[in-house]
């Protein structure tokens, strides 16, 4: 897996990033978020990456930081929401304020998303009401849930519910006096417990 490219930004067109990194010139689908987050053309800069690959289809998703990404794959966790159409929906919305419209369920600024329809809408709120975080309390902690929720969808859990168990035994409160490796296990542990 690339999880992130660092080089000089060669280009920005509609929805594609070309970024330069030593031999290499890379064309990366992004939202327009991304795009206007990112340094100027001849600028460096780092790209967090997803890889899409079907047997017909491989390509980059490029993002200018860790949280527009995890909203993205919260997205593609979304029955009948692609990579395209995701991407297409964080250039209509911020990341900060998308995440508000599931949280408020607010189906009219979704709806207002181009290629988001009111049904569409409706399925994203009732799929990730409750999961996201709002992008400015994320704690420090944030990477070490992502680490977990990675290793709980590699073991074949789905993205959404590992989301879930993990807040459920996060919120019990019980891992005050451990160390980090020590509450990782005890984590990993219950949320697999919740699981199965």
């Amino acid at each position: 897996m690339i999880h992130s490219l660092t080089g000089r930004i060669t280009g920005k067109r509609a929805a594609q990033l070309l970024l330069s990194s030593g031999p290499i010139e890379w064309a990366l689908t992004a939202s327009q978020s991304t795009l206007s987050a990112l340094p100027e053309v001849g600028q460096e800069c780092r790209v967090y990456t997803y890889l899409h690959h079907r047997e017909d289809q491989f390509y980059l998703v490029g993002f200018a930081d860790e949280q527009e990404k995890e909203l993205f794959l919260d997205l593609i966790g979304v029955s009948g929401i692609g990579p395209k159409q995701a991407v297409r929906i964080l250039s209509g919305l911020s990341a900060k304020l998308l995440t508000e419209a599931i949280t408020q369920e607010d189906i009219l600024t979704l709806s207002k998303v181009p290629g988001l329809g009111k049904k569409t809408a409706q399925k994203m709120i009732l799929a990730l009401k409750g999961t996201l975080v709002d992008q400015q309390q994320r704690s420090s902690g944030a990477s070490e849930s992502d680490d977990l929720v990675d290793a709980l969808v590699q073991m074949g859990y789905d993205r959404q519910q590992v989301k879930r168990a993990l807040q459920e035994v996060s919120s019990r409160g019980d891992t005050g006096e451990m160390d980090t490796s020590q509450r990782e296990a005890h984590l990993m542990k219950e949320a697999i417990r919740l699981l199965s």
